[in-house]
């Protein structure tokens, strides 16, 4: 039955034969509080692969001192700056096909550091791994990763390097990946539902605007700017980055990682819609900026001075504390809105089971809703929707 549904989805809608996977086998079939331990459980790995792989990653470019704070303030702004939580983190499909994404993004970034330290058959075979499952996730991470490997492997050729074993192995792995995903007959499906897709032009200029909006709300995140003072301010005593990646290598992928999460939606449905695909820029941002402040430090350093760390961190957790992501969550789960709306769902849901309703504007609205999450529901400004399924789905 699975193997059926799971060649239903590839036909009729997408070819993310990673993320599909995680549907098939969905934590919903073990009940509420199996959907609740797969949220925790996802975000608990999230959390932890983000962590380690960071601080790998800074350390394999020679910032050892300081890497774990770096990583954690990391890891906690991203968190803080993701565009769309509800969806992204807390709604199944979205968390599997991005967040999801993301972790294996990670893990694939963190193969190759692996690889690159040990230079053993284990880890060629983790960065294959890695690198093919990572396509099976969502279009963005897939055409990101295509696309980077092979701008990589043109300049192997014009500068006449020698390519790496692990470069090639992950080359194939991406290629196949590619393919299973591009190649999905659910894609043109999909698209023939929205009759605004296929606007290259509108696509591109729509995309590049949203690229400068969400760099620029990133660059000033409260947090985000404590980050990069912190930082910069490692990267004035150290004696040298000529281990780092140069700072066009850096911006050109960060740019980019950017602007494909809003091309790919605008020009495949004509909209950007809900900004999952910008949580998974977002993360992805936050992964690359401290190696750019740190370069930028270093080039400060004669104008940077020791004083501007002295309230450097207990501000970094008062910005998170007021602004974005951790603020409104507070403020939902402190003021009480978040247990009244989910004693809220039950006793709806309690109302529907009961079928004792005449018909379904009889449904009752939600009265709480929190603003962390930004739940849909019944009701005018388009969501009649909603209750049209809910009253499909008791009857």
């Amino acid at each position: 039955m699975r193997s059926d549904a799971f060649n239903a989805l590839y036909e009729t809608y997408n070819g993310r034969f990673a993320a599909n996977g995680v549907l098939l086998f969905s934590p919903l079939n073990f009940g509420q509080s199996g959907y609740s331990v797969w949220l925790f459980f996802q975000l608990l790995l999230f959390a932890l692969v983000f962590f380690l792989v960071a601080k790998s990653l800074f350390r394999y470019f020679g910032i050892e001192r300081g890497s774990e704070l770096i990583s954690l303030l990391s890891l906690l702004t991203a968190f803080s700056a993701l565009p769309q939580i509800s969806e992204g983190l807390f709604w199944l499909t979205g968390s599997a096909a991005y967040l999801g994404g993301s972790i294996f993004l990670l893990l694939h970034i963190g193969s190759m550091i692996y690889y690159l330290r040990k230079k053993n058959t284990s880890g060629l075979l983790f960065v294959f791994i890695t690198a093919f499952l990572a396509q099976g996730w969502n279009e963005v991470q897939t055409v990101f990763m295509a696309a980077v490997y092979f701008i990589a492997l043109i300049g192997f050729i014009i500068y006449k390097k020698k390519i790496p074993t692990w470069f090639i192995f992950s080359m194939i792995a991406i290629s196949i990946g590619t393919l299973i995903m591009v190649l999905a007959p659910g894609n043109d499906v999909r698209i023939n539902n929205y009759p605004d897709a296929g606007n290259t032009v509108n696509s591109l200029f729509m995309s590049f605007a949203q690229t400068l909006r969400f760099l620029a709300l990133w660059l000033i995140h409260p947090s985000g700017i404590i980050l990069a003072i912190i930082v910069m301010y490692k990267g004035a005593q150290f004696g040298s980055t000529t281990r780092l990646p140069s700072l066009f290598i850096l911006i050109s992928l960060l740019l980019f990682a950017v602007f494909i999460a809003a091309f790919l939606p605008y020009l495949t449905t004509g909209i950007l819609g809900q900004h999952r695909t910008l949580n998974w820029a977002c993360v992805f941002c936050f992964l690359l900026l401290p190696l750019i402040w740190f370069q930028v430090g270093f080039r400060l350093k004669n104008i940077i001075r020791p004083g501007i760390l002295k309230w450097s961190l207990p501000l970094f957790f008062v910005a998170l504390a007021i602004n974005g992501n951790f603020f409104t969550a507070g403020k939902d789960l402190f003021s009480g809105n978040a247990a009244s709306y989910k004693n809220e769902q039950i006793q709806r849901n309690e109302f529907l089971a009961k079928r004792n309703y005449s018909d379904k504007n009889s449904i009752p609205e939600l009265i709480h809703r929190p603003v962390s999450i930004s739940p849909f529901d019944l009701g005018g400004n388009g969501d009649e929707w909603i209750r049209d399924c809910m009253w499909e789905s008791k009857n």
